[in-house]
């Protein structure tokens, strides 16, 4: 249906837009804008800086009425709900949760519309004063609302994830996400700034001219602020930047619409498909945009140890990323009992034992075929990279991840009252007791700490290359064969954790059907 007609976002307006809260929006705007205005005029001489400095202020008030305070709305939209015990009624009613999902999401901040839009004046008076081209202006507008969206969606999602009871919890989460709205780039060489603040730069300085060039050795680089390299090659930064927020935003909405009628014990951001494909897009982002030149011609180091960097970078993030796939594909202790009562007579079996072996696998086979074609077809990073080296510290490294995973898994489904929680606190224990301990140790000789080390902290791997692996191949084989150990060792725990959860079966009768039968047989 229309956003005009969604009973969500009408609930809202009806709430927020009143007369009298209007007018006195308004009234306030328009005294401050004034006092400025007059004041900026004042302070400079030339027409053009006070001109210049009012539409910054007055963009810069848009964004920040519209992006942080409109975020915190949608932080509590549905965060009250829950506090309020009217959660129940977003899941019962009529609407898609689609339908919903958007209502919230242009309802819960519409008094900051409204506010952003008395703001405007501002901004125009000062760009026109300052002959600023209408491009530069609209598109900096537009650069605004679509990041503030971005933001608010995020916001949103926080708020529906946020327990009931937890005072506090959307506030002190957004306040993480704040440094966003301003967020720099990573690398000025290939990404530039990647915040809705990009859309105040640009309307006070920006330009639609892409400018880079090729130095000594052969790389690109970009000679403007506007200008990105994506895949190496040069493209404005405008459209690279909206082409951001549009799949964020889509990313966003998915997770939202998915669960935005769910009970919250049933809560799932994606599908094991969707989150597969959540890290390749992830990955496209980092092979598209930060394979910098810094880490190529780092401090005059031999090309191959920089191309064995990158490659460390790389694993070192996706391992990050691995890890939070595995987390979102954990199943509680009743999403596993009903999967078990659905299986009935074929049993959890082994396949159910190594949950979520098998998307992260798969995961990591499509993350491996984006990285190597990103290897292979650029010229600074081909070659020189030793093949079986990296090999082994894939395979090492995944087999730390799954043994975790594993761990986790079974844990959840202890009967404890916070289960994933005290699973991390035990296994942050066991890592930091073992490093004091390999570190203190009289009686380890130099040169071997890394391999011991690799048992109980398998991260060490990372930094592995072929003359460590090459002089020490056997410690390192019975570091591998120790992970795949533990790997068995938790699934057999959650087969037999499983193995509990199943129907108990008596004269052919399962629990559920002997449940459902008449008291009178």
């Amino acid at each position: 249906m229309p956003l005009w007609e969604n009973p969500e976002f009408i609930r809202n307006c009806r709430a927020q837009l009143r007369p009298r809260r209007m007018l006195t929006g308004l009234l306030v705007v328009a005294a401050l804008s004034l006092v400025v205005g007059y004041s900026m005029h004042e302070s400079h001489e030339n027409s053009g800086e006070w001109a210049k400095a009012l539409m910054i202020m007055g963009l810069g008030a848009q964004l920040a009425v519209l992006g942080l305070a409109g975020g915190m709305a949608c932080a509590l939209a549905i965060y009250r709900e829950k506090e309020n015990n009217t959660f129940d009624f977003q899941r019962v009613t009529r609407l898609t949760p689609l339908e919903v999902t958007v209502g919230k999401l242009f309802g819960a901040p519409i008094f900051c519309y409204f506010l952003t839009a008395c703001l405007m004046p501002v901004a125009l008076v000062g760009g026109i004063f300052a002959r600023i081209p209408a491009t530069h202006l609209v598109t900096g507008l537009v650069i605004i609302l679509l990041g503030s969206i971005v933001f608010h969606a995020l916001a949103l999602l926080m708020s529906l994830l946020s327990p009931r009871g937890g005072t506090g919890v959307p506030g002190a989460l957004l306040l993480l996400f704040l440094p966003v709205l301003v967020l720099p780039a990573m690398n000025q060489s290939t990404l530039k700034t990647a915040g809705p603040w990009a859309g105040v730069l640009f309307a006070a300085e920006g330009s639609w001219q892409t400018r880079s060039a090729v130095d000594s050795a052969g790389l690109p680089y970009a000679t403007s602020d506007w200008t990105d390299l994506v895949f190496g090659w040069p493209v404005h930064h405008v459209p690279v930047l909206l082409t951001l927020y549009l799949t964020l935003l889509g990313w966003l909405l998915l997770a939202l619409v998915r669960n935005m009628k769910r009970d919250p014990g049933d809560f799932e951001l994606y599908s094991p498909e969707e989150s597969v494909g959540l890290l390749c897009y992830f990955n496209l982002l980092v092979l598209a945009f930060y394979v910098p030149r810094e880490w190529v011609q780092y401090q005059g180091a031999p090309i191959a140890a920089q191309r064995n960097t990158v490659f460390q970078i790389f694993l070192g993030l996706n391992i990050a990323l691995l890890y939070f796939l595995g987390a979102t594909l954990l199943r509680s202790r009743e999403q596993s009992r009903r999967r078990v009562y659905d299986l009935d007579a074929a049993g959890p079996g082994w396949r159910g034992a190594v949950w979520p072996a098998g998307y992260v696998l798969t995961a990591a086979g499509c993350v491996a075929v984006l990285v190597c074609t990103r290897f292979a077809l650029s010229s600074m990073l081909r070659g020189k990279l030793d093949p079986g080296v990296a090999a082994f510290q894939v395979v090492f490294l995944l087999a730390a991840v799954l043994r975790d995973l594993f761990y986790f898994q079974w844990m959840k489904l202890r009967r404890l009252r916070y289960p994933l929680a005290m699973g991390f606190v035990f296994l942050s224990v066991f890592y930091a007791c073992s490093l004091i301990l390999l570190n203190t140790m009289p009686w380890i000789g130099e040169g071997k700490q890394p391999v011991l080390m690799a048992i109980p902290i398998p991260w060490v791997a990372i930094f592995l290359d072929q003359t460590t692996l090459a002089s020490q191949a056997a410690g390192w084989s019975i570091a591998l064969g120790a992970q795949l150990a533990l790997c068995a060792l938790f699934a057999w725990l959650h087969y037999r954790k499983l193995a509990e959860l199943a129907p108990v079966r008596g004269g052919g009768q399962s629990a559920p059907a002997a449940a459902a039968a008449p008291s009178g047989m």
